[in-house]
């Protein structure tokens, strides 16, 4: 790949052609953005801290900044797992796919291109309206109960099954509770920071073929009767 080169210097560059795509980059309030077909894929803050990880004071502005861009380029374009199309393609955990995850993993997918990003979004949220419909038609069954009955559930040897269930994303998710009140508790899929926090949840149920599965925030809570500003609490059983 040819490197970049400075159009109006330390503003835009030359588009560059690569694999069938054009890539150009410009610098507009402190923020660098690296464009894709005119498409605005990654944008860098100059103030951040991970900005200070690419400078090199051996280096002028305008030279940190065409070596932080190819940087990204020689990163980040590879074959989009689902696509197959050579562009710029993400890991998953850089994502908004994190829920998927393991699902995608299991296929080999271990990068998505924003295109793909987008349509495997709007097809979670096309499941997550079907399994909606699903529970308001009877087909679809929520675990609720008091903070001891999910406790219990979960010790039994259908608690195993959810415990696979959650395996089945990845190592960020665990099998945890939403509470609303002391008798009032939803088993719920927990995806966790390295620090412990909570990052979201899954809603987790069952069809009437016994087959797990789960709702993303959004028609989880709508289903519960709550919206995503509640005072909800989360969590994470000990197992």
């Amino acid at each position: 790949m040819e490197a970049l080169r400075w159009e109006l210097p330390g503003k835009r560059t030359f588009p560059l052609e690569y694999k069938n795509n054009t890539y150009q980059i410009s610098l507009e309030d402190r923020t660098v953005q690296v464009y894709e077909n005119g498409q605005l894929i990654v944008e860098e803050n100059l103030h951040d801290e991970e900005w200070a990880k690419h400078q090199d004071s051996s280096l002028s502005f305008d030279e940190q900044l065409l070596h932080w861009a190819d940087t990204v380029l020689k990163t980040f374009i590879q074959a989009c797992g689902v696509c197959g199309q050579e562009k710029m393609s993400f890991p998953l955990a850089l994502t908004a796919l994190s829920d998927r995850s393991g699902s995608l993993q299991q296929k080999g997918i271990t990068a998505v291109c924003p295109d793909c990003i987008l349509a495997l979004q709007k097809e979670t949220e096309k499941e997550s309206q079907n399994l909606k419909l699903a529970f308001l038609q009877g087909d679809l069954s929520i675990y609720g109960g008091s903070e001891e009955e999910l406790q219990r559930l979960v010790e039994s040897w259908e608690g195993l099954v959810f415990q696979q269930y959650v395996k089945t994303l990845d190592s960020s998710w665990t099998l945890g509770m939403m509470r609303f009140s002391p008798h009032r508790s939803y088993l719920v899929a927990l995806k966790t920071r390295a620090n412990r926090e909570i990052e979201t949840f899954l809603l987790l149920a069952k069809d009437k073929k016994g087959h797990i599965t789960s709702l993303q925030p959004e028609a989880g809570l709508e289903i519960l009767g709550f919206q995503l500003g509640d005072q909800i609490e989360f969590i994470v059983f000990q197992i």
